[in-house]
């Protein structure tokens, strides 16, 4: 969960597409699964997360391969888009649903696969990034740890 709000005539663009705080961390495209990674510079922003992870047992007997199923939802709001003048409604709610599954392996790297459908339900700006209206979504994830 985080929001936040910039305000000021000139805001950085890492600002308005980041949450910050003492450490930056991803902005609301990043943070809502199935959305525009990159989009969204809003002044206002705020995202909620859930996610249900299910660990199972040990493969093969070693003990750093585990398995990992998930379902999750995602919730955005942003408000001000910046610098729009196209964009009439600069305001919006994201929400995304979906599962997964990954493959953590020694706790250093991690193998996955998630699957979900977006909800673009007041996005102004969803139409612009995916012209064809497509709601589904998909990726796989190979991930270092260190």
């Amino acid at each position: 969960m985080a929001g936040d709000h910039a305000g000021g005539n000139s805001i950085p663009l890492y600002v308005l597409t980041s949450f910050g705080g003492r450490h930056l961390r991803d902005g609301l495209g990043d943070s809502i699964r199935g959305y525009q990674p990159w989009g969204y510079e809003a002044a206002t922003k705020a995202e909620a997360s859930i996610d249900l992870r299910v660990v199972g047992p040990a493969l093969f007997g070693l003990a750093g391969l585990r398995p990992v199923g998930y379902v999750f939802g995602d919730a955005g709001y942003f408000a001000g888009l910046y610098d729009c003048p196209s964009v009439a409604d600069k305001d919006g709610l994201l929400f995304s649903a979906g599962a997964g599954i990954a493959l953590g392996i020694f706790d250093f790297a991690y193998l996955g696969a998630r699957a979900g459908y977006a909800f673009p339900v007041l996005d102004p700006l969803y139409l612009e990034y995916y012209p064809g209206g497509e709601r589904f979504f998909w990726n796989i994830t190979f991930l270092l740890h260190f």
